[in-house]
């Protein structure tokens, strides 16, 4: 309990914009959080991670950075109402050659 918290006060709190968040708890007991932020802005999230993690408020055996990707969204009431959007969506990246590393849904 109180890990997000541990994360992203910190974060907010060097003027990191976070904008996704998707939280996965391994087999073995580890959580994984993934995080998307503006790429101007990945060197401050990394300073304030590693800062709560020598103070010892976190830890975490990796840190991932990954500056070249980007974002896709799609929002609208059809998300809704019609069956298939997302399978568009993805079959339009699978003919691009494009690899989705997360997925998240609201």
């Amino acid at each position: 309990p109180g890990i997000a918290a541990a994360i992203f006060g910190p974060l907010a709190d060097a003027g990191v914009n976070v904008d996704m968040i998707v939280q996965n708890i391994s087999e073995d007991g580890r959580t994984d959080m993934t995080f998307s932020l503006p790429g101007n802005q990945v060197a401050r999230a990394r300073k304030a991670m590693e800062d709560v993690k020598s103070l010892g408020e976190v830890n975490y055996s990796e840190l991932v950075t990954d500056e070249d990707v980007g974002k896709v969204s799609v929002g609208g009431i059809g998300m809704r109402s019609h069956a298939g959007v997302a399978e568009k969506l993805f079959a339009a990246l699978r003919v691009e050659g494009i690899i989705i590393k997360v997925i998240t849904t609201s």
